[in-house]
């Protein structure tokens, strides 16, 4: 937050991003597709808010790890290698401890690595959502939680991803 303020550059550039040639570069790119959505668009975090959230993370980041075995739903798990904000091994110690886990980690890629890596992981998504469809379908009796892959392909959301403009960074 600090280095943004002194370098005059949104602080996701240091939060999201590796300070690679390719992490600089797919920072610019990511802000570049964030100014392309003007409707409906978050609106700031109060310093309150945030404020708020800092002191609720430490506690939760000082607790042991609950027992997620119980938890038999497929799980797909995403992150950066290098994140600062939760770090990536983090991300690895939770695909382990679900049974139906799949991890995904992108290289070169800090907090923001599904934003970096977007060409790839919209597909991943709806690869592994698929797989749930695919499921269900074979076990009708979990059809009712599964969420489907087709209404999620003809979301605007996910329409808005696939087609938002690349800049050429990995």
């Amino acid at each position: 937050m600090v280095k943004g303020a002194l370098t005059f550059k949104d602080p996701k550039h240091y939060l999201f991003f590796t300070r690679t040639a390719n992490g600089k570069s797919a920072a610019r790119a990511f802000m570049q597709r964030l100014k392309v959505r003007t409707d409906n668009r978050d609106k700031p975090i109060s310093i309150t808010a945030f404020r708020a959230q800092l002191k609720a993370i430490h506690p939760w980041g000082c607790q042991k790890p609950s027992d997620l075995t119980g938890i038999q739903h497929p799980v797909l798990v995403a992150n950066g290698e290098a994140d600062r904000m939760v770090p990536s091994s983090n991300s690895v110690d939770l695909a382990r401890r679900l049974p139906n886990a799949q991890l995904t980690l992108y290289k070169d890629a800090g907090h923001g690595g599904t934003f970096q890596y977007h060409e790839e992981f919209v597909p991943r998504v709806l690869e592994f959502l698929e797989s749930q469809d695919a499921h269900a379908e074979q076990a009708p009796e979990f059809s009712d939680r599964v969420v489907s892959a087709r209404a999620h392909r003809s979301s605007p959301t996910t329409a808005a991803i696939g087609r938002t403009p690349h800049s050429g960074a990995a």
